[in-house]
């Protein structure tokens, strides 16, 4: 069965919202929480074989 998705609200700053939409314009991504979440999910990835101390 698969998980029913969540809403997630996620404040920040003026610098880390500019560097998302350039990451959106120049990937011609659909939306700004697409852009997050594609986001999320490499970091996750990114640090799935990493050992958390």
């Amino acid at each position: 069965m698969e998980r029913k998705s969540e809403r997630l609200q996620l404040m920040v700053d003026a610098t880390v919202l500019e560097k998302i939409d350039d990451i959106r314009f120049t990937r011609r991504m659909p939306s700004r929480s697409d852009t997050v979440r594609q986001l999320i999910y490499k970091g996750l990835e990114a640090t799935e074989n990493q050992v958390v101390r």
